[in-house]
């Protein structure tokens, strides 16, 4: 809309891995940041950690998620959450099965908004894929997932879609 911000982004990043098995992930930022929907300058911080841990040489676990508090003259525009949850199991190194769920829950203050928004936002999502590296540049994948959300409309999470797919990558060597 024609107006200039200055930005600025504060950043701390930890990361560290005890052993061999588990790594730890730790992220704070603290930063000014444009609210494009409102046309005026905020101030987010987002904290998130991950931890990945090997469970023996087949089992891997990952988890992570970030918080995110998006503060404006007036109050608190929104506060974000958003988790992600992978379990894969390598049967050799050319298969293996992943298990992903994501969930996102988005909570905003709608009198601090120009145009009508929704206050609750919510959206799952899962999805179970295998695959198959037959070579170095072939995959075979099959897979299923689904997804729901929740807005101002629902009391729980409704589910939107399911799918089942699969796909051949196949690339030609000469």
């Amino acid at each position: 809309n024609g107006k200039y911000f200055d930005e600025q982004f504060n950043q701390v990043r930890l990361n560290f891995r005890p052993n061999a098995d588990l790594f730890l992930n730790f992220l704070l930022r603290i930063e000014d940041v444009v609210d494009f929907a409102n046309t005026r300058l905020g101030k987010s911080s987002r904290f998130g950690p991950e931890v990945t841990y090997n469970w023996g040489p087949h089992l891997q676990l990952n988890l992570e998620h970030t918080l995110q508090e998006f503060d404006v003259d007036g109050g608190r525009l929104f506060t974000a959450n958003f988790t992600d949850g992978r379990i894969t199991y390598q049967f050799t190194a050319r298969s293996f099965l992943r298990f992903t769920m994501q969930y996102t829950d988005t909570d905003r203050d709608p009198d601090l908004y120009i145009n009508p928004v929704q206050s609750v936002n919510k959206n799952l999502g899962t999805q179970l894929l295998y695959s198959y590296r037959m070579n170095a540049a072939s995959r075979f994948f099959i897979g299923y997932s689904d997804a729901g959300f929740q807005n101002d409309s629902f009391d729980a999470i409704e589910s939107t879609n399911r799918t089942v797919f699969a796909k051949l990558s196949y690339a030609w060597q000469m």
